[in-house]
């Protein structure tokens, strides 16, 4: 219908929204292509309103991916266009999802210093959904920066906001970040809880990039306590069902298998599982993305099981 029509304003809203819908159901890519051309048509029709918005949700996109030098510019964009029209509440935002990058990448407190000017900004527009957003990212970007007892306290700030919204995919994002703190806290069992209850809400919601990593996050954990067998498991039974996921959390949960089969004991199954892995990477842009290094340390283990002689 909206194709139909002469006016372009609704196409894009519609193409946007579909790009949101597809985004946290997990289908990432058919999501990318749903943004750009929602930003397209907007851009094409100088409908100046909207366009920062749909910028703001493919830079998005793409740190999703890995792709952050493309991000940062897709959030730099969306930025400079929120200035032009005013939107305060857009461009906190993209301050926000710019300081999460920069902290990714260890630039701490040029970070810290971007949440602050992007928590005032949020503060005087009261609105709940983004200071919890704002305290989640923030949350995680302090663990980074070696203050997690800090960053716990804006994660349970987080948590406590979107229950309150009902947003739960929100909910079980903050409880996964959670789990990194709580572990840089030396708190196992409760980065463990966190995890499982944000397992349970993802396969709940049919969210299957969002399970893959969070079921590989607590894998390692598994594996790390000398539980293997329950860590190889757990990556058996998401990888027995479809996974629609990007390429590097398919690489890395293929990795995480990989070493619980080793520690499992079977070795033979633990080569094939390293071989999917590195089949899972090949003609992906990983290189010189935000997990560049861990993609490097986990091909070395890959290539440390391929090498060893089956017995």
């Amino acid at each position: 219908i909206a194709r139909a029509s002469p006016i372009v304003g609704p196409l894009s809203e519609v193409l946007n929204t579909r790009g949101l819908v597809l985004r946290r159901s997990g289908s990432t890519m058919e999501a990318l292509e749903s943004f750009r051309e929602a930003w397209s048509v907007s851009h094409a029709a100088h409908t100046a309103a909207y366009s920062p918005a749909f910028a703001s949700n493919i830079a998005t996109t793409l740190e999703m991916i890995g792709r952050v030098d493309e991000a940062l510019e897709w959030y730099e964009k969306a930025e400079k266009g929120a200035e032009v029209v005013g939107r305060q509440n857009a461009i906190a935002v993209n301050l926000m999802n710019r300081a999460n990058i920069l902290s990714g990448r260890g630039t701490h407190t040029a970070a810290l210093e971007m949440f602050d000017r992007a928590e005032k900004l949020i503060l005087e527009l009261g609105r709940p959904a983004l200071i919890a957003g704002c305290s989640a990212m923030r949350a995680a970007a302090l663990g980074r920066a070696g203050r997690a007892a800090e960053g716990l306290e804006a994660s349970l700030a987080a948590e406590k906001i979107f229950s309150q919204l009902g947003d739960r995919a929100l909910v079980a994002s903050v409880l996964g970040e959670r789990a990194t703190l709580l572990l840089a806290l030396g708190d196992i069992p409760r980065a463990m809880q966190a995890l499982e209850m944000s397992i349970e809400t993802f396969r709940a919601l049919g969210n299957r990039p969002a399970l893959l990593s969070t079921v590989t996050a607590r894998a390692e954990i598994l594996r790390g306590a000398g539980r293997a067998i329950e860590a190889r498991d757990s990556l058996r039974e998401v990888f027995a069902g479809r996974v629609d996921s990007p390429a590097l959390p398919v690489f890395e949960a293929r990795v995480a298998l990989a070493l619980a089969e080793e520690a499992s004991g079977d070795l033979a199954v633990a080569r094939v599982a390293a071989r999917e892995a590195r089949t899972a990477l090949e003609g992906t842009s990983w290189q010189g993305t935000s997990r560049d290094a861990a993609v490097r340390e986990s091909l070395k283990q890959i290539e440390r099981l391929l090498a060893v002689e089956a017995p």
